[in-house]
């Protein structure tokens, strides 16, 4: 859903210009920074950083609710547990066999908020690379083209599948079908859409499959050439100089910063 969700800010600025592989730098760098980090202020200064990004990449502040919005119950969940289950310090409650503390909160705080800080950083790759781009970079970087490929379909057709299953469960509802209750007699109602959907499915599946085939696809011994192509330019190797620098000051922060 999040994914899916369609942009309306700038398509064209730096963001969204830069080397695909760059993003993917950005993501490896970051995603290796945040779970390093144990310091609550680098986390904080990282979740600021990614949101000035979102901004500079022109995506409206509509979707980076809609994040926070999916990603709300776990960053509540986590820290609760954590305070119960892992306290640490001076007990806030003690009822005997149950423990609530303070340090534990806070900590279980800074773990949800390392896991929404992970889940911007994918996102913001996603929200400014398009799908031959990623491809194209992944192939660039020695992964099989196949790969590539399937990861380009999953991303396509996930929505697609949204979508498909939208106007099954609307037509059902014209035709009578009422949803309601919960558990087994739920899934029972829903049967007529989860079956549309599964032969909509393998009758999308076998044309994909036929298309593929009567264009050669995965034939050995012919050379494969790509409408696009990128280059590295010279934004780009500053950009990845300044995210490893980045990067290295975050970890020699936090290594010092005791």
């Amino acid at each position: 859903m999040i994914i899916s969700e369609s942009l309306s800010g700038n398509q064209d600025t730096w963001i969204h210009e830069a080397d695909p592989r760059v993003k993917m730098l950005f993501v490896a760098a970051f995603w290796a920074v945040l779970l390093i980090n144990d310091n609550p202020v680098i986390l904080l200064g990282v979740l600021l950083f990614l949101h000035l990004l979102y901004g500079l990449a022109g995506i409206p502040g509509s979707s980076i609710l809609a994040i926070w919005k999916a990603l709300l119950p776990i960053s509540l969940l986590i820290p609760t547990l954590w305070a119960f289950f892992y306290p640490g310090g001076t007990p806030l409650w003690d009822s005997g066999w149950i423990t609530f503390s303070i340090p534990g909160f806070l900590y279980g705080l800074m773990i949800a908020g390392r896991l929404v800080a992970l889940a911007l950083t994918v996102l913001l790759f996603l929200y400014t690379t398009g799908v031959d781009e990623m491809v194209l970079g992944l192939v660039k970087l020695r992964v099989p083209y196949e790969w590539g490929l399937v990861i380009s379909m999953a991303l396509h057709y996930i929505p697609a599948f949204q979508s498909l299953y939208r106007s099954i469960l609307e037509a059902q509802q014209a035709r009578g079908l009422r949803v309601e209750g919960n558990g087994l007699h739920r899934a029972k109602v829903m049967m007529p859409v989860f079956v549309a959907m599964v032969i909509s499915i393998l009758r999308l599946a076998d044309q994909l499959a036929k298309s593929l085939e009567s264009r050669a696809f995965g034939a050995s011994g012919i050379q494969r050439t790509f409408l696009k192509e990128i280059r590295f330019g010279f934004a780009d190797y500053v950009y990845a100089a300044l995210i490893a620098a980045i990067s290295f000051s975050l970890l020699y922060l936090n290594f010092n910063l005791k």
